[in-house]
C-alpha cells in the first residue's frame, strides 16, 4: 500500500509526498513549497506528477533541482501540455557553466499528456547545461505514463477538462486537486 503524506496540510501549497513500500524511490503529486521536506526525502523523489501549472503547484521545482545537482539521478516529471516549456524556462533561468566539472548526470525526463493516449517528451541533462532535447511522441496505453522501478507501481494520468492532469498510482487513490482553502 502506498503511504501518502499531504506535506503542507489542506490549506498550504499542494505537495503530496508518496512513499512506495519496498522501493527507495518516492513520488510527488504537485510541487508546491518543499520547505517542510527534508533533503533526504527530496533525494528519494524519482517522479513528479504536476496537475496544472499554477504557481502554488510548481514553485518547489527549484528546491528539488538544488538538492539533486551534482548527483547521478533521473527524475521524471509528468504534467499537462506546457510542462516541458515550464521546466525548460526554470532551468534556463540559471547559468550552468560549472556543469562540466561534475562527473555525474542529473536528467529531467519531462512528459506532457497531450491526449489521453499520447505523450510528448523531452529531456534536460545537467552536463549539457540542461538544453532541451526533444524526444519522439509515444503512446500512453490506457493512460500509463510511468512504470516504477523494477516494474513496480504503474502511474496513470488522465486529462481533466480545463484543469490539467489527474494522477493515480496502481489504478486508484491519488488525485491532484486544488486545495479547498483557496482558489488555485
Amino acid at each position: 500500500m502506498l503511504r501518502p503524506s499531504l506535506v503542507n496540510g489542506r490549506c498550504g501549497d499542494p505537495l503530496l509526498f508518496v512513499e512506495i513500500p519496498h522501493e527507495r524511490e518516492a513520488l510527488l503529486v504537485d510541487l508546491g513549497d518543499c520547505g517542510a521536506l527534508a533533503a533526504r526525502e527530496l533525494l528519494r523523489v524519482g517522479t513528479v506528477l504536476v496537475t496544472h501549472m499554477h504557481m502554488d503547484h510548481f514553485i518547489g521545482f527549484d528546491a528539488l533541482l538544488r538538492v539533486n545537482v551534482g548527483r547521478e539521478k533521473r527524475i521524471v516529471v509528468v504534467g499537462p501540455e506546457g510542462i516541458i516549456a515550464a521546466v525548460g524556462h526554470r532551468l534556463a533561468g540559471y547559468t550552468w557553466d560549472l556543469a562540466a566539472r561534475y562527473a555525474t548526470e542529473l536528467t529531467f525526463e519531462v512528459r506532457e499528456l497531450l491526449e489521453p493516449q499520447v505523450i510528448r517528451q523531452a529531456r534536460f541533462r545537467f552536463r549539457r547545461g540542461f538544453a532541451r532535447e526533444d524526444e519522439p511522441e509515444v503512446p500512453a496505453p490506457q493512460g500509463l505514463v510511468v512504470r516504477g522501478a523494477r516494474g513496480g507501481v504503474p502511474l496513470l494520468a488522465a486529462q481533466r477538462p480545463r484543469r490539467g492532469c489527474a494522477a493515480g498510482a496502481g489504478g486508484g487513490g491519488l488525485r491532484g486537486r486544488p486545495g479547498q482553502c483557496r482558489s488555485t
